[in-house]
């Protein structure tokens, strides 16, 4: 941290350190600049599963050989951020009624030894299912941005100019799946490229019925979302999402295009760990 990243940090309000600490545990920068600060200071959390899944592979890390975990100070104060919380309610919400009773990734949850006190949790539990979800991999590390689209030649200009420079730029790698080589039912690579990933462009222009497929997926992953259209067809999108902030592009202007879908990757995701420049 520079010196003058050193006194933006000083000077946080009390309600931004949390976000700020969950941030710089989830991107882990090389160097914190103020700009890097400020961006973390205005960060928004993961959605609610990511946070339980990175939390989970946490306390996989930390647990002894009957998969318990103690919540001693320092790994206690880690967990917070990890998880993205604000204090010590929003950190047994997501211990106990989320990987617990919701998830089923916990055994149990332990409370303070005496009642009523106002320590922290003393410990936990990890159950079979969550070692089993841990086994199944997820994309909580991930710096993939996959991208859903209508393979057709109109759209590869757009598709090259805009989504794989736009990724890329924001620090994140892109990936269409005819770019990637692969010897598995194309179905399959489809639903596998899409749990590996860490969010996904919707481009929704022609309306195939398998961009429409994908991005259902993974909303039900939990993974973000980003739609675009190209702005003369609109009148045809389905229901089902048009209510969704969607950019909308010209092929006459493809640089704001671009431009608009790295402001909306940054808002969504934060800059990525990829170094632009160097792929």
């Amino acid at each position: 941290m520079d010196s003058l990243a050193r006194a933006h940090a000083d000077a946080l309000d009390v309600s931004d350190r949390w976000r700020v600490s969950a941030w710089l545990v989830s991107e882990k920068p090389d160097v914190l600049t103020p700009a890097l600060l400020d961006q973390a200071k205005h960060s928004r959390p993961p959605p609610l599963q990511r946070r339980a899944r990175r939390l989970l592979a946490a306390l996989a890390d930390d647990a002894d050989a009957k998969y318990s975990v103690t919540f001693e100070d320092e790994r206690y104060k880690r967990y917070l951020s990890i998880g993205w919380c604000r204090d010590d309610e929003e950190l047994v919400f997501l211990l106990d009624r989320v990987m617990r009773q919701e998830f089923g990734w916990l055994a149990e949850v332990i409370e303070p030894r005496f009642l009523g006190s106002m320590e922290p949790l003393d410990s936990c539990v990890l159950s079979a299912k969550g070692l089993l979800e841990l086994e199944a991999g997820h994309p909580a590390d991930s710096k993939i941005g996959f991208c859903a689209m209508w393979f057709d030649e109109a759209l590869t200009p757009f598709y090259r100019l805009v989504i794989e420079q736009g990724v890329r730029a924001c620090g994140y790698e892109p990936l269409r799946l005819d770019d990637k080589e692969h010897n598995n039912n194309i179905d399959d690579e489809i639903i596998a490229s899409i749990r590996g990933a860490k969010f996904v462009i919707a481009e929704m222009t022609g309306h195939r019925g398998g961009v429409y497929f994908e991005a259902g997926f993974a909303h039900g992953l939990g993974l973000p979302v980003i739609y675009m259209l190209r702005e003369d067809d609109q009148d045809d999108i389905h229901f089902d999402v048009r209510q969704q902030n969607f950019i909308l592009w010209s092929p006459d202007d493809l640089p704001d295009a671009r431009k608009r879908l790295e402001n909306r990757i940054r808002a969504t995701l934060g800059q990525g760990p990829l170094d632009p420049a160097l792929h």
